[in-house]
């Protein structure tokens, strides 16, 4: 596995830098996944415990379905143009933090019959804008958080994946630091 990860970060090492060099949102929800893997493949063999195994397996599974998504839709809706497609970035976050919120929902069993409906509403409105080049304000944005936090059980804690990779990335800094330490 740490073999085909190295692979894929090679094959699209171009597009993540390209993506960090401009500030993409994107690149910034997915940063914290990349390098808590980086992390663990740097590991040695001795230092991976099952619950490693598994954070990369998720993290890889997560990211290389997010990236090609993006890089599908790049290629397809923006015939490759890093720039036109960043201009609508933001809605492209936002279908896949819905996608994200969709799995969230379900590894927490919820029924997500409604809600999978008015995500799937959400979604379609941001694929019209992107696909007819329709112009969007912060307004719109606003409208799918009032939807999305009014669907949302005020007695639940839903995370992303990029959520939990972010507390998965400070514990192992805590940890290598600790590590670090330890050894002076």
């Amino acid at each position: 596995m740490y073999k085909d990860y190295e692979y894929w970060y090679k094959e699209n090492k171009d597009l993540l830098e390209h993506l960090e060099h401009h500030k993409s949102l994107l690149y910034d929800d997915y940063r914290d996944i990349i390098a808590v893997l980086n992390y663990i493949k740097g590991l040695d063999a001795s230092e991976i415990d099952n619950d490693l195994e598994v954070i990369f397996d998720e993290g890889y599974a997560y990211i290389y379905d997010r990236i090609n998504y993006i890089k599908t839709c790049l290629k397809q809706d923006f015939i490759g143009d890093l720039h036109a497609f960043l201009k609508y970035e933001e809605l492209f976050r936002y279908y896949l933090f819905i996608e994200d919120l969709i799995d969230a929902y379900l590894r927490e069993d919820m029924d997500t019959k409604t809600i999978k409906e008015a995500f799937s509403d959400i979604q379609n409105k941001i694929l019209d804008i992107i696909n007819n080049r329709k112009p969007f304000g912060r307004e719109v944005l606003e409208e799918f958080d009032m939807i999305v936090s009014s669907l949302i059980p005020s007695n639940k804690m839903l995370q992303t994946v990029p959520q939990v990779f972010n507390q998965i990335n400070d514990e192992l800094l805590i940890m290598k630091d600790h590590k670090h330490f330890d050894q002076e």
